[in-house]
């Protein structure tokens, strides 16, 4: 498929990139992608479940434009390539799945939101990370968007939920899943979450407190990890990213291919009525040089029997001009 893709006119270079890019990740660990407007909670959420405050820096402002990827290790460590930043951690979550930390979309930084939509066709499951208190807004939606082309499994998780009541909660939940209906055509998941009641969960001798941790809704994500996503269901998963890209992009070589196959009978239609005006002219051409070489034929005749009849004309005076000589001499 690489080998074909590339030769197709009219095809986008990243069509072929994607494919390249997913079927080389198809190797690497099974990824969760927290996503996102920036100042949602996402580094404040993988902190928490990693029960550390530090692991991912956080603030109100943009705070990096680079990838982060988070993989179990067995002490804190920290790796910086050029592609991205590589994070290891001994978090049990992470002997199962890596989580990766992007730039926050709706950013005023536009390579923020740039560099995240380049990374989203690597992952496997999305996170898509809002604040509860401005849930579902139009740059939401059109991401989601772009995630169903991909194929992915999309969570959409409400975060920061300390901040509104029971009911206003409810009526946020609610909105969403009614404008990914009539939006989307979809049935959304979505989890209410609080990353301040996650870390608040985490006690100072190491404990969890189990009845604020599950206020948090954070142990959604571990039942997720820890239950849903069975060796088989990752292994699946895993294998869904890079053959759904396939498939879109097929599609898109095809109607490429079908494009350029349209304008070539176009351009095959034309050129045979060209061919088919240029045989009337040289038909048309012919006839008028046989035309001529008749006439000039004709005339060369014609020529000819004056030409004869003058030289015998010619013979008959100079026959009478010797005539008449010999009677004068006679």
């Amino acid at each position: 498929m690489l080998d074909v893709l590339p030769k197709i006119d009219g095809l986008e270079e990243d069509r072929v990139a994607q494919v390249r890019d997913a079927l080389f990740h198809a190797d690497n660990p099974y990824l969760i992608v927290f996503v996102g407007p920036f100042s949602s909670g996402k580094s404040s959420l993988i902190n928490a479940l990693l029960g550390e405050y530090d692991v991912l820096p956080t603030g109100i402002t943009p705070t990096t434009d680079r990838i982060t990827m988070l993989r179990w290790g067995e002490q804190l460590q920290r790796v910086r390539s050029s592609e991205l930043d590589t994070i290891f951690y001994p978090s049990p979550l992470l002997q199962k799945v890596s989580f990766v930390d992007t730039p926050g979309l709706e950013s005023v930084f536009q390579k923020h939101e740039e560099v995240t939509r380049k990374f989203l066709h690597r992952s496997d499951t999305v996170f898509l990370v809002m604040l509860a208190t401005q849930a579902m807004t139009q740059r939401n939606v059109d991401y989601l968007k772009t995630l169903q082309e991909y194929g992915k499994t999309v969570i959409i998780i409400l975060n920061q939920i300390d901040l509104l009541s029971a009911e206003e909660l409810e009526t946020v939940q609610k909105y969403v899943l009614e404008q990914g209906r009539d939006l989307l055509g979809a049935k959304l998941q979505v989890w209410s979450m609080s990353a301040k009641r996650g870390m608040a969960a985490r006690t100072a001798d190491g404990t969890l407190d189990k009845s604020l941790w599950e206020a948090s809704g954070l142990h959604l994500i571990e039942a997720y990890v820890d239950e849903q996503l069975s060796d088989v269901a990752r292994l699946r998963q895993k294998l869904q990213t890079p053959l759904q890209i396939a498939q879109n992009v097929h599609t898109s070589a095809m109607s490429v291919v079908s494009s350029n196959q349209r304008a070539l009978d176009q351009y095959q239609s034309i050129a045979n009525n060209i061919e088919e005006q240029l045989a009337g002219y040289k038909r048309e051409q012919d006839r008028a040089l046989r035309d001529v070489m008749n006439e000039i034929e004709a005339k060369f005749d014609m020529s000819a029997e004056l030409g004869g009849e003058a030289v015998q004309s010619m013979f008959r005076l100079s026959g009478g001009l010797k005539a008449l000589a010999r009677g004068f001499m006679e």
